[in-house]
């Protein structure tokens, strides 16, 4: 019986049960890179600053390199902890974002840590758009590449594994030559 009283009181602290009373704003991500690190309960952020977590992933809509649809939970307890009172530009009173801000909003894949590989989500407030779509009956907020996914566009893998084969012929063939 303790033991149970402690789980509820402990769900009911950190606003576990938030989820099951329908509280907290919900929406999805796709994004058309690997998560590789992105994990449940992984932190989602505003500017940095963490305001939801990773609720779950949708796969099985594409095969192979398709689009990773993830799912977020907005923590409502989180944000009126951090937001201001006052002339908020965000956050209406209640702690939901406002109607033009979702219209501005962009995800981004962040890595937390180059050592362990954890990704996180950022938000940031972007170009205005004026598309509401839904996926799986939740609102989808528009991702952007990651730093790691423009770096791997920009750079040319053929011509980078050339140049390595050459420079390694090149230095065999000197080597030979200085025996």
């Amino acid at each position: 019986t303790g033991a149970i009283i402690l789980i509820i009181g402990f769900s009911i602290f950190t606003g576990g049960f938030s989820s099951f009373r329908g509280e907290n704003e919900r929406f999805v991500m796709v994004f058309h890179e690997n998560v590789y690190g992105l994990h449940e309960g992984g932190k989602v952020t505003l500017n940095g600053v963490r305001i939801g977590r990773v609720e779950r992933f949708f796969l099985g809509d594409a095969t192979e390199d398709g689009p990773v649809p993830v799912l977020v939970e907005i923590n409502r307890k989180l944000v009126r902890r951090h937001m201001v009172e006052k002339d908020n530009q965000l956050f209406n009173e209640d702690g939901f974002f406002k109607k033009d801000v979702l219209n501005r909003l962009e995800a981004k894949l962040v890595q937390e840590s180059f050592v362990t590989g954890i990704l996180y989500i950022n938000l940031t407030t972007g170009v205005q758009s004026n598309e509401d779509r839904k996926l799986y009956g939740f609102r989808e907020i528009p991702t952007s590449d990651s730093i790691f996914a423009e770096l791997s566009e920009s750079i040319n893998l053929e011509k980078l594994s050339q140049q390595v084969s050459d420079l390694m012929v090149t230095s065999t063939e000197k080597l030979s030559s200085l025996e």
